[in-house]
């Protein structure tokens, strides 16, 4: 009898275990959804607002700051609530560039005023850094929430991609950018597809489409180096010998120094082709009206002359945080890397950059999870190659959101 009862209460206690363990792993799925879906609205909160402000205009003005000012508060939440008795110190190297950001913001404020709100640094550099980058991310939910959320502004594509002068907005065009590049990684990388993801994937191709024809030739560019990224990074990952691939990297490297030796004849022969059949591509005709007017690098030239001039005046320390319209009258210099070293200075710039730049070579070295990389160079392609011609270094979250996960030590093991 004892015998029997001993077993009841076994099975009994192993019953509820089971069923606890099955609630745990209920609830910490329905977590991970959750704060995974909120890091891919983080990502797409550009493209979310320029939706919602062509469908309703007169929440043009507010969108955004209404967009962040939830996830801020959303993540915060989550933070308190899932992690702030597990944090951790990722690196010190992230500490140093959370302390040397803080120290510079607040000898700016000292030196000439406020020049960056609070709000923004907290937005969109310390959440990413401090926050985010303490959260369980599953890249293979990042990818798929980063192709669909975009998909919502496919019936509105009349009034989100409204043109002037047969041209879209660069702060439109680069928006749109993230949808692209997951979409490229999604189809490129991704060996467990989804119909309706795939499909999406493939609807927001259209937005590259549309980019193509009537954007900005930064974002064009990005795109391409993503194709390139996510196709080395699947040869890699896959492990699988191919007897050619020394071949394809340099027929890839001949083609690309033929593209750059006869840029020109290939830009006015694409653009009299496309013309030719009626189509007008402003990435080709704005490289021609720039060319002839002697300007292609659209003024950068002459930024890059004042931004030497006073750079060299406080090479070491910089002349404050976001501080280079105060002292040139010019609001950034079109480069995150110039901003850097004008704001912070050399040492400031060393700071932040070498840890990033030697922890990036040992993730393409040995890349280990396959999504979570995937998100990784997702996230580099979308933001790295416009932060070097383009857009305000302080206001810019997803490229501190990348920097954060390039420090992270699970890419680098």
């Amino acid at each position: 009898m004892s015998i029997i009862l001993k077993n009841s209460q076994y099975n009994f206690k192993r019953k509820v275990y089971f069923l606890m363990k099955k609630i745990v792993d209920q609830r910490s799925k329905q977590r991970e959804l959750y704060e995974n879906l909120l890091i891919a609205l983080f990502i797409n909160v550009p493209a979310v607002n320029i939706v919602i402000a062509s469908i309703i205009p007169s929440l043009s003005n507010g969108v955004m700051a209404i967009l962040y000012l939830v996830l801020i508060c959303l993540f915060f939440f989550d933070y308190f609530l899932h992690y702030i008795k597990r944090t951790h110190v990722e690196t010190i190297a992230s500490v140093m560039v959370v302390f040397t950001i803080i120290i510079e913001y607040v000898l700016t404020w000292i030196k000439i005023g406020n020049q960056l709100s609070i709000l923004y640094l907290v937005v969109y550099v310390l959440l990413p850094l401090l926050i985010i980058s303490q959260m369980d991310i599953n890249g293979e939910l990042v990818v798929k929430f980063c192709v669909l959320i975009p998909v919502i502004g496919v019936p509105f594509f009349q009034k989100v991609f409204q043109q002037t002068n047969k041209s879209i907005s660069m702060g439109l065009s680069y928006a749109f950018l993230p949808a692209v590049i997951f979409a490229i990684s999604y189809l490129l990388t991704c060996n467990r597809k989804n119909k309706l993801v795939t499909i999406a994937a493939l609807v927001d191709l259209i937005y590259f489409v549309l980019i193509f024809l009537y954007g900005s030739r930064g974002v064009v560019l990005s795109a391409c180096i993503a194709v390139f990224m996510m196709w080395l990074i699947r040869k890699k990952i896959n492990h699988k010998y191919d007897p050619y691939f020394g071949i394809k990297i340099g027929c890839i490297s001949v083609v690309t120094i033929i593209i750059v030796i006869f840029r020109w004849q290939i830009v006015f022969f694409l653009s009299n082709f496309f013309n030719g059949k009626g189509i007008t591509v402003e990435f080709f005709d704005k490289i021609i009206r720039l060319q002839k007017l002697g300007g292609v690098d659209n003024g950068r030239s002459a930024i890059n002359k004042v931004f030497l001039a006073e750079f060299v005046k406080k090479p070491l320390f910089g002349h404050g945080i976001k501080s280079f319209a105060y002292y040139t009258g010019i609001i950034y210099p079109h480069n995150f890397l110039y901003q850097m070293l004008f704001d912070i200075g050399i040492i400031g710039t060393l700071i932040i950059i070498v840890p990033i730049f030697t922890s990036a070579i040992k993730i393409f070295k040995r890349i280990g999870n396959y999504e979570n990389s995937t998100v990784l160079i997702a996230l580099i392609c979308a933001s790295v190659p416009g932060a070097l011609f383009s857009g305000d270094l302080w206001l810019n979250p997803l490229l501190w959101l990348t920097f954060s996960l390039i420090l992270r030590r699970e890419y680098r093991r």
